[in-house]
């Protein structure tokens, strides 16, 4: 577990290196606020086509692979970021940069593999703790990189240190990682799911003849797209409304990691025990929405650090309790498959905001990106109620008294 989230943390620095500082990216090659979120649909777009693919490979051929493949590809696409000059290379580092970045379903499946049912949502809050430490160090590094002046900042440096932690990753995984999904467990092709297992057969179409998990996949896009509002529009938010540069939106994004790390590490484990995984992403959906009500009224700093947090928790707690749902429903022999529909789910959702919520962010005010967000939360929140009235099946950690 130790070498799978080492390399999810030095893999995800390199990808939040970049994450607060693209929107100066984009302006370098005279993007605007509509054309920067469009952009960042782009590489969720990406994302959305590959996580199916990789999760279906991965459960054929084993993990280990896919990493190394897609770590490969991402390292080319930051080299292609380094050296954006215009629009339409920026669009294409971004487009493979999301379609390596669809691996991250098969980080959530090793650590599916290497779990049991009863400490999956501790194992997933692990891999979730590890994205949180590279939104800590990640964002805090790009800024010190880059400076508080956008217009001397050597971006192009910037993406060649992502460029260079990735391959990091690459040796890493080369090196550390063991193969998670043993070649007795792996999908045979042709073969149909064990007979214990048949209430999942026929791979992608079978998902949806699963009540409960087809719920769980359009929870997780209705869900990304409400917080793609705010993820797309916040550094715009914060250097139009505070008049941070790359530096200070840096600091704020690695607070927000320092958040979720700890709610993530610290806590996930405990609360499954007492409250099961489907409370962890009620209780997820119902912080993070009032985090958007306090971000909607707020332009002093206090209250906006206050509301991020509420943001970061809310986030914390859904992420992993919603990927441990789908892993306890989804058969073994079909994991990867499984988690990276799931995955796409949620890339849609930043594809489908991101495509207006810049151009919201311009024409309607700086707050109106959020107030979408929350409306979005409601049907997410009817869904998880739903879910957890139809998947009363669905094995869960016992509490223990106390």
């Amino acid at each position: 577990m130790f070498a799978l989230f080492a390399i999810v943390f030095v893999g995800l620095l390199g990808v939040t290196l970049v994450i607060p500082l693209f929107p100066f990216f984009a302006y370098r090659v005279n993007a605007g606020p509509d054309m920067i979120t469009a952009i960042m649909a782009v590489y969720a777009a990406g994302q959305f086509i590959a996580a199916p693919f990789w999760g279906k490979v991965s459960d054929s051929i084993g993990r280990k692979p896919v990493f190394l493949i897609s770590t490969i590809g991402g390292i080319v696409s930051y080299v292609m970021l380094g050296f954006a000059d215009s629009i339409e290379m920026l669009l294409a580092s971004r487009a493979i940069g999301g379609l390596m970045a669809g691996n991250v379903a098969v980080a959530f499946a090793s650590m599916a593999d290497l779990t049991t049912n009863e400490n999956r949502a501790k194992g997933m809050g692990l891999i979730g703790g590890a994205f949180n430490l590279g939104f800590i160090a990640g964002p805090a590094m790009g800024g010190i990189l880059a400076g508080n002046d956008a217009a001397s900042a050597d971006l192009s440096m910037i993406a060649l240190v992502a460029g260079a932690l990735s391959a990091v990753a690459f040796v890493a995984t080369a090196l550390f990682l063991p193969e998670t999904l043993p070649p007795e467990k792996r999908r045979k092709k042709g073969a149909g799911a064990p007979a214990a297992e048949s209430h999942i057969q026929g791979g992608f179409k079978g998902i949806w003849l699963q009540p409960a998990l087809a719920m769980l996949v359009i929870l997780g896009f209705v869900y990304v797209a409400a917080g793609s509002m705010l993820d797309t529009t916040f550094a715009l938010y914060a250097n139009l409304i505070l008049d941070y540069g790359p530096r200070d939106i840096g600091f704020l994004f690695s607070y927000l990691g320092v958040v979720g790390g700890i709610v993530q590490i610290a806590t996930i484990g405990p609360l499954v025990k007492r409250v099961g995984d489907a409370n962890i992403v009620k209780g997820g959906i119902a912080i993070y929405a009032v985090g958007l009500s306090v971000l909607i009224f707020s332009e002093w700093l206090p209250l906006i650090i206050l509301a991020m947090t509420c943001v970061s928790v809310g986030n914390s707690l859904f992420l992993p309790g919603a990927n441990s749902l789908v892993s306890r429903l989804a058969p073994e022999h079909e994991r990867g498959l499984v988690l990276g529909v799931y995955q796409a789910a949620n890339n849609l959702g930043r594809v489908i905001t991101p495509l207006f919520s810049g151009l919201v962010f311009a024409k309607v005010g700086a707050h109106a990106p959020f107030v979408v967000g929350l409306v979005l939360l409601i049907p997410a929140l009817a869904l998880i109620f739903a879910i957890a009235r139809r998947a009363p099946h669905v094995p869960v950690p016992p509490v223990r008294a106390a």
